[in-house]
Protein backbone atom coordinates (compact mmCIF):
# COMPACT_ATOMS: atom_id res chain seq x y z
CA UNK A 1 0.00 0.00 0.00
CA UNK A 2 2.93 2.50 0.74
CA UNK A 3 4.47 2.22 -2.98
CA UNK A 4 0.89 2.91 -4.04
CA UNK A 5 0.83 6.15 -1.84
CA UNK A 6 3.92 7.14 -3.28
CA UNK A 7 3.33 6.53 -6.59
CA UNK A 8 0.10 8.53 -6.24
CA UNK A 9 1.84 11.56 -4.29
CA UNK A 10 4.50 11.91 -6.73
CA UNK A 11 1.44 12.11 -9.38
CA UNK A 12 -0.28 14.69 -7.60
CA UNK A 13 2.81 16.75 -7.33
CA UNK A 14 3.68 16.49 -10.48
CA UNK A 15 0.19 17.30 -11.91
CA UNK A 16 -1.17 19.81 -9.27
CA UNK A 17 1.95 20.75 -7.10
CA UNK A 18 2.85 20.21 -3.56
CA UNK A 19 -0.17 22.44 -2.24
CA UNK A 20 -2.90 20.81 -3.87
CA UNK A 21 -0.85 17.00 -3.37
CA UNK A 22 -0.33 17.51 0.66
CA UNK A 23 -3.50 19.73 1.42
CA UNK A 24 -5.66 16.96 3.49
CA UNK A 25 -8.88 19.01 2.96
CA UNK A 26 -8.10 18.63 -0.86
CA UNK A 27 -7.87 15.00 -0.84
CA UNK A 28 -10.63 14.89 1.25
CA UNK A 29 -13.01 16.90 -0.73
CA UNK A 30 -11.73 14.03 -3.63
CA UNK A 31 -12.43 11.04 -1.47
CA UNK A 32 -16.14 12.92 -1.34
CA UNK A 33 -16.77 13.36 -5.03
CA UNK A 34 -15.31 10.30 -5.52
CA UNK A 35 -17.56 7.98 -3.18
CA UNK A 36 -20.77 10.10 -4.18
CA UNK A 37 -20.09 9.04 -7.71
CA UNK A 38 -19.76 5.71 -6.85
CA UNK A 39 -22.69 6.32 -4.71
CA UNK A 40 -24.49 7.48 -8.16
CA UNK A 41 -23.42 4.77 -10.38
CA UNK A 42 -24.98 2.22 -7.80
CA UNK A 43 -27.83 4.33 -7.61
CA UNK A 44 -28.08 6.23 -4.78
CA UNK A 45 -30.71 9.04 -5.32
CA UNK A 46 -29.03 12.58 -4.96
CA UNK A 47 -32.11 13.32 -1.70
CA UNK A 48 -30.33 10.36 -0.05
CA UNK A 49 -27.00 11.31 -0.42
CA UNK A 50 -27.70 14.62 1.15
CA UNK A 51 -29.30 13.17 4.16
CA UNK A 52 -26.48 10.68 4.59
CA UNK A 53 -23.80 13.79 4.38
CA UNK A 54 -26.46 16.06 6.68
CA UNK A 55 -26.51 12.99 9.01
CA UNK A 56 -22.70 13.10 9.13
CA UNK A 57 -22.32 16.38 9.73
CA UNK A 58 -25.13 16.37 12.56
CA UNK A 59 -22.39 13.71 14.35
CA UNK A 60 -19.65 15.17 16.38
CA UNK A 61 -16.86 15.13 14.28
CA UNK A 62 -14.80 11.76 14.22
CA UNK A 63 -10.89 11.32 13.72
CA UNK A 64 -9.48 11.15 10.06
CA UNK A 65 -7.21 8.38 10.84
CA UNK A 66 -10.68 6.29 11.90
CA UNK A 67 -12.35 7.94 9.09
CA UNK A 68 -10.34 7.33 6.60
CA UNK A 69 -9.99 3.48 7.63
CA UNK A 70 -13.20 3.60 7.40
CA UNK A 71 -13.67 4.59 3.90
CA UNK A 72 -11.14 1.36 3.70
CA UNK A 73 -14.04 -1.05 5.10
CA UNK A 74 -16.67 0.39 3.65
CA UNK A 75 -14.67 -0.16 -0.15
CA UNK A 76 -13.77 -3.30 0.92
CA UNK A 77 -17.42 -4.51 1.66
CA UNK A 78 -18.70 -2.70 -1.56
CA UNK A 79 -16.17 -4.75 -3.33
CA UNK A 80 -17.57 -8.25 -1.67
CA UNK A 81 -20.98 -7.20 -2.52
CA UNK A 82 -20.01 -6.33 -6.06
CA UNK A 83 -17.69 -9.74 -6.23
CA UNK A 84 -14.77 -7.75 -7.51
CA UNK A 85 -11.16 -7.50 -6.90
CA UNK A 86 -10.79 -4.02 -5.36
CA UNK A 87 -6.57 -4.36 -5.88
CA UNK A 88 -6.79 -4.93 -9.42
CA UNK A 89 -9.62 -2.47 -10.06
CA UNK A 90 -7.05 -0.08 -8.00
CA UNK A 91 -3.81 -0.79 -9.95
CA UNK A 92 -6.08 -0.61 -13.51
CA UNK A 93 -7.37 3.14 -12.35
CA UNK A 94 -4.10 4.23 -11.35
CA UNK A 95 -2.91 3.24 -14.96
CA UNK A 96 -5.71 4.85 -16.24
CA UNK A 97 -4.63 7.72 -14.42
CA UNK A 98 -1.16 7.84 -15.39
CA UNK A 99 -1.68 7.06 -18.96
CA UNK A 100 -3.45 10.26 -20.15
CA UNK A 101 -2.21 13.80 -20.51
CA UNK A 102 -1.26 15.49 -16.95
CA UNK A 103 -2.72 18.55 -18.81
CA UNK A 104 -5.94 16.89 -19.01
CA UNK A 105 -6.19 16.59 -15.10
CA UNK A 106 -5.06 20.02 -14.86
CA UNK A 107 -8.00 21.12 -16.97
CA UNK A 108 -10.32 19.38 -15.03
CA UNK A 109 -8.93 20.71 -11.74
CA UNK A 110 -9.30 24.15 -12.92
CA UNK A 111 -12.69 23.98 -13.81
CA UNK A 112 -13.42 22.33 -9.77
CA UNK A 113 -11.33 25.43 -8.75
CA UNK A 114 -13.83 28.02 -10.89
CA UNK A 115 -16.64 26.04 -9.22
CA UNK A 116 -15.12 26.68 -6.15
CA UNK A 117 -15.26 23.44 -4.88
CA UNK A 118 -10.95 22.40 -5.21
CA UNK A 119 -8.01 24.37 -4.02
CA UNK A 120 -6.32 26.42 -6.91
CA UNK A 121 -2.72 25.42 -6.63
CA UNK A 122 0.80 25.83 -8.61
CA UNK A 123 1.91 22.93 -10.73
CA UNK A 124 5.46 22.97 -11.64
CA UNK A 125 7.00 25.15 -13.64
CA UNK A 126 8.59 22.59 -15.77
CA UNK A 127 6.37 19.89 -18.18
CA UNK A 128 6.47 16.51 -16.70
CA UNK A 129 6.33 14.14 -19.48
CA UNK A 130 5.85 10.77 -16.92
CA UNK A 131 4.77 10.62 -13.41
CA UNK A 132 7.01 12.29 -11.31
CA UNK A 133 9.58 12.49 -14.24
CA UNK A 134 10.57 15.80 -15.65
CA UNK A 135 12.01 15.62 -18.95
CA UNK A 136 16.00 16.44 -17.62
CA UNK A 137 15.30 13.45 -15.90
CA UNK A 138 14.34 10.62 -18.48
Amino acid sequence: MLARQGRIMAWLRAAFGEDVASNRTERAARVLEEAAELAQAEGLSHWDAERIVSRVYHQPVGVPQREAAGVMVAMLGWAGAAWVDLDLLTEGEIARVESRDIEEWRRRHQVKVAQGIALAGTPPAEPVHAVGRRKRDR
